[in-house]
């Protein structure tokens, strides 16, 4: 049986992850210090004891933790770090612990700095010592304001990043390779869809919900690209990392669309939905990814596209329209989302 540590495996990315390697009888570990009082763990147990569609266990909060591989932890505590890799010799680590998001790390820059550099260098050396196959999740953003229209890929040369987040990608990706573990670097497209534990301020998400909410979008820079992978593709794409591990960095997206061409594709699915364009909202981003060297590399076909992230946003929304004014979705202050949201 594979041995796998997820490391911030409560979160967006990481409880589908450990759902989908528990229903592919592996065994990972999940490491996460409930930063956001996740309900995450509950949900993923619901849907494993009663097999039940995540949609439906969204809500659900049976706290019961008895089926859930969990350990409690800060990224940063290397003597409990130890421990683990010591008990369970993982085979793989998925690295997800870290403050994540433009507005939390410009709010809390020299702590956001400190939890992904210390926490980086730490997984790194214990996969390096206990042999270990590092799989890092950094991110397209590194890309920045770009200024060519072409796609770029994983050569492109990044001269100046600007916001915080991506510092702290950049730079742990660079401690990953100088320490030379066994690594696979990869840097996501925005990811988006249902998750067991909700981020409503990724781009379509939070288009999406002030779409159905207010039936308005405000949009700076319509013009900008951005690029997106469904989370579902994105849970594939490392399920093949896992059973074809091939050392290297690789962009991983499915769609390159600009912020109108988003809103569009919203508008289908409303009536009289109004656009305003407006300046100087969250992180300046443009940029089109190429993908081309994971797909090839890993046989990767990304099955989703734009409707399957939001139709199923707007069905689950029809039914719990207060979810994402719950406290534990939000990787922002209040104040930071009521502005996204005016």
């Amino acid at each position: 049986m594979t041995q796998i540590l997820i490391t911030g495996g409560a979160g967006y990315i990481g409880s589908m992850l450990y759902l989908r390697l528990k229903q592919l009888n592996h065994n990972p570990i999940i490491y996460d210090n409930l930063t956001y009082n996740q309900t995450s763990l509950e949900r993923i147990n619901a849907i494993l004891k009663n097999r039940i569609p995540i949609k439906d266990a969204l809500t659900i909060n049976p706290k019961d933790y008895e089926k859930i591989d969990y350990v409690h932890g800060d990224i940063r505590d290397k003597e409990k770090l130890e421990g683990l890799f010591k008990k369970y010799n993982f085979d793989f680590v998925f690295h997800f612990a870290d403050i994540v998001g433009y507005f939390p790390c410009e709010d809390q820059k020299d702590l956001s700095h400190e939890i992904s550099t210390k926490g980086t260098k730490i997984i790194a050396e214990l996969c390096k010592k206990h042999d270990s196959k590092l799989i890092y999740n950094s991110t397209s953003s590194i890309y920045g304001l770009s200024p060519t229209e072409n796609l770029i890929d994983e050569d492109f040369e990044i001269k100046e990043i600007k916001d915080q987040y991506s510092k702290n990608k950049f730079e742990s990706e660079q401690i990953i390779k100088e320490l030379n573990p066994d690594h696979v670097i990869l840097r996501p497209a925005t990811v988006s869809g249902l998750s067991l534990r909700m981020r409503p301020d990724l781009l379509p998400n939070h288009f999406t919900y002030r779409a159905w909410l207010k039936r308005n979008l405000a949009v700076s820079d319509p013009g900008h690209y951005r690029a997106f992978i469904e989370i579902n593709d994105m849970i594939d794409a490392y399920v093949l990392v896992l059973n074809n591990f091939k050392k290297g960095t690789y962009n991983l997206g499915s769609l390159n669309l600009t912020k109108l061409a988003v809103v569009n594709e919203i508008e289908k699915q409303f009536n009289n939905l109004k656009l305003s364009i407006v300046q100087n909202i969250g992180d300046k981003r443009n940029l089109k990814i190429d993908s081309s060297r994971f797909c090839k590399t890993f046989d990767f076909k990304p099955k989703r596209d734009f409707e399957d992230i939001i139709v199923p946003m707007i069905n689950f929304l029809e039914k719990e329209g207060d979810f994402f004014n719950k406290k534990e979705y939000l990787n922002m202050t209040r104040e930071q989302w009521k502005k996204l949201m005016e």
